[in-house]
């Protein structure tokens, strides 16, 4: 809720620069997508994945300041009028005839079932022999000069050939040792 309450009240200024981060890290990540759709298309079975974003509009004024913006950023794949829209999506229908949707575009990208995405993933990460753990604190990083030998839980130290560590919003400590505080971003969409 503070994360919430902080991004909804932000200036206009840091909106603006989120947004500019997001879109870059959209465009760096496209290609990564793209190489792992094809070459571990089993990570994407039963996720219903599905190329291309519809995103649909309530105002005239939205519909168009949207078009602008991804027409700038390279993203619009195409304009959907609300006539196109009602025969490729039909459940759209009663939305469109009240007024709700007034038009919609379709944009650069894909959607998927993520926790389907996410439960392939680790099943191919433990059939390869990683040892996952959740729920699990992760306190400190021990070291062997710079290298990280081990990570501090609360029974003891993890070991391993490499690490990834989820340290969530407020990790803040963890991000510190490792001299990468402030390089996180939220996730936001």
């Amino acid at each position: 809720e503070l994360w919430t309450s902080r991004h909804n009240g932000g200036n206009r200024w840091m909106m603006e620069v989120y947004e500019e981060d997001i879109i870059g890290f959209n465009r760096e990540s496209e290609g990564l997508w793209q190489a792992l759709q094809s070459q571990s298309p089993e990570l994407f079975n039963n996720t219903s994945l599905r190329q291309g974003i519809v995103r649909t509009y309530a105002t005239e004024e939205q519909w168009k300041n949207a078009i602008l913006k991804e027409t700038q950023i390279g993203a619009l794949v195409r304009i959907i009028s609300p006539e196109q829209l009602c025969s490729e999506q039909p459940a759209l229908l009663p939305s469109v005839m009240t007024g709700g949707i007034v038009g919609a575009i379709e944009v650069k990208g894909f959607s998927l079932g993520v926790h389907d995405l996410a439960c392939n993933l680790l099943r191919a990460l433990e059939s390869r022999g990683a040892t996952l753990r959740f729920d699990t604190e992760a306190i400190a990083f021990e070291r062997s000069g710079e290298e990280i030998s081990g990570i501090q839980v609360a029974d003891g130290i993890l070991r391993g050939d490499h690490y990834v560590v989820c340290p969530g919003a407020y990790g803040e400590r963890l991000m510190a040792d490792l001299g990468i505080e402030n390089q996180i971003h939220s996730v936001l969409g």
